[in-house]
């Protein structure tokens, strides 16, 4: 857990410039594919645990991985763009 919030603050942190150098999209897009990347090691386990699971429960988790995640980063990168990220914050 700790290593989770330390993660989120230098995300958040450290996010400003590229996001002037990017754009928000982009940005979103290329911490996703980076978060992707890092989990690659725990993808024969999850391929092992896809098989035995139903298939509503397997579609669920990807569009809950998927659609609330790209969406809120993409939100989060596009205020942090415009606003300072004291303002963003509160």
């Amino acid at each position: 857990m700790l290593l989770a919030a330390l993660s989120a603050s230098v995300y958040f942190a450290f996010q400003k410039p590229y996001l002037e150098k990017y754009g928000s999209l982009p940005f979103t897009a290329y911490a996703i594919w980076a978060g992707a990347l890092l989990l690659l090691p725990f993808l024969p386990a999850l391929i092992g645990e896809v098989r035995s699971a139903p298939a509503r429960a397997t579609l669920a988790i990807v569009y809950l991985g998927i659609f609330p995640t790209v969406f809120a980063y993409a939100t989060a990168a596009y205020v942090f763009s415009r606003l300072p990220a004291s303002r963003a914050v509160s």
